[in-house]
């Protein structure tokens, strides 16, 4: 069932039952008012002076019809031995009921009001007052007509509440038509996108136009999310022809060096000893090249931590981080790498972090001259790396942080383009920057400033 045709049902229903209570209770008060009405016209029939009127009454009782249209008073004198005057009264088929027999115990100087039903089928209204001891008096008036009335009522009751309910059923389901035809364009704009996998949000957007209730933020966040969706698959794509691009460079150039030592064995035509060795030690260096391209592709394809995502206890120095990345770099590279540092805590994932640092001496080692200085600065969660290489031109400093991007000048020289954009990363998990400028030694001032955290080692 549909939700249009759920809420019309609801909507119909929560209406019949309050109707029907509503009706159900203004008919009880009716049929009490009624009764009511009644009472008063037999209390006041029997205010009167028993000995001068009551045996006229009774005469004149004897000489009226009991039938169910008969809109009479009757009275008689209904006595302990069951018997009735005047006698052979039409009113001796009235049964005694709980009322009379009362009034005989002598329970009450107050008229007691009963209803009864005659063998017949004709129901009367009775009250009766103590006349002497062993006697009643009662009075009484057939009520059919009134149960008439009340039944007629409780028809009309049901009557109204099932019309009451279909009107309401009819108007529910045209508003709530009309409250969810913008919904009816957003899902049939939804499954679109589903099944199109055309990530364009312009029928999203069409299907709410102008409103600014929760239908149109409901719009307008599934417009962000259609966008973001798009904007991750032209990323991924784009990750993926680059990272095909660079994959293909080095093992294009490692191919061409095995088709020519295969095609110089099979020709007969042996290559030098030196020639073999240069081809071999190409080949290793596209190696190492296409090794440190797959690393940094599996680091940009493992999820990143957001700030509210790292362990509170886990805290970071990175004093004694980039001490340890200075070490392994001088090792390796033979440079000069200085490090000035003071203690400073920051609150993150070591191993990210490090990463960026190795990135960013990297960058240095491979850009700056061999006999240069690379200097390393650390305080106040700040990492700042100062080489003396070609420097990095104002127009450029935006996009060196996107995936597989290179200065025009530098793509020669070996490298992915992905290290700025590992170290952008990390910092903006963290909730931090990424810091790029020109550097006292003359080349490119590259780092990372993270929120520093107060422990009680600082």
């Amino acid at each position: 069932m549909s939700l249009r045709r759920r809420l019309a049902l609801i909507a119909s229903a929560v209406t019949a039952v309050a109707v029907l209570s509503v009706s159900l209770l203004g008919g009880l008060l009716s049929a009490r008012t009624m009764y009511d009405q009644i009472d008063a016209e037999l209390t006041s029939a029997l205010d009167f002076d028993v000995e001068n009127e009551l045996a006229t009454v009774l005469e004149l009782s004897t000489r009226t019809q009991l039938t169910k249209s008969s809109l009479d008073i009757l009275f008689d004198v209904y006595f302990v031995e069951g018997t009735v005057e005047p006698r052979g009264s039409i009113t001796a088929q009235v049964p005694p009921g709980n009322a009379v027999l009362d009034q005989l115990l002598g329970k009450s100087a107050q008229p007691l009001f009963e209803t009864v039903t005659t063998d017949s089928g004709i129901t009367l209204r009775v009250a009766a007052i103590p006349l002497t001891d062993g006697a009643v008096i009662r009075v009484m008036r057939p009520i059919n007509d009134l149960q008439e009335s009340i039944n007629t009522l409780t028809a009309g009751i049901a009557v109204l509440a099932i019309l009451a309910s279909f009107i309401t059923a009819l108007i529910a389901s045209v508003v709530v038509g009309a409250a969810l035809r913008p919904v009816l364009k957003l899902t049939a704009a939804a499954e679109q996108i589903a099944k199109t996998q055309r990530l364009d949000d312009a029928a999203l957007a069409e299907a709410t136009k102008g409103r600014t209730d929760e239908i149109g933020r409901l719009s307008v966040s599934l417009q962000y999310l259609v966008t973001a969706l798009a904007r991750s698959r032209e990323q991924q794509q784009r990750l993926v022809d680059d990272a095909a691009h660079e994959l293909r460079t080095p093992l294009t150039s490692m191919r061409a060096n095995l088709d020519l030592m295969h095609m110089a064995e099979n020709s007969g035509r042996a290559i030098t000893a030196e020639q073999r060795l240069e081809m071999f030690r190409s080949m290793q260096e596209e190696l190492v090249e296409l090794s440190q391209l797959v690393e940094e592709l599996v680091a940009l394809a493992s999820p990143v931590p957001a700030l509210h995502e790292v362990s509170q206890e886990s805290n970071v120095e990175l004093a004694e981080l980039a001490n340890s990345v200075v070490k392994r770099f001088s090792r390796r590279s033979g440079r000069l790498i200085s490090l000035e540092s003071q203690p400073s805590y920051v609150q993150g994932r070591a191993a990210l972090i490090e990463r960026a640092i190795a990135n960013l001496i990297g960058n240095a080692i491979k850009f700056s001259p061999e006999d240069s200085a690379i200097k390393v600065t650390v305080r106040d969660g700040m990492v700042l790396v100062d080489d003396a290489g070609p420097g990095i031109p104002t127009e450029y400093r935006s996009q060196v942080l996107e995936r597989f991007w290179r200065a025009p000048e530098s793509r020669g020289l070996p490298g992915s383009g992905l290290g700025l954009s590992i170290v952008s990363d990390m910092a903006h998990s963290h909730s931090g920057s990424v810091i790029i400028d020109q550097s006292p030694l003359g080349g490119a001032r590259v780092g990372f400033l993270l929120p520093e955290v107060i422990t009680s080692n600082t």
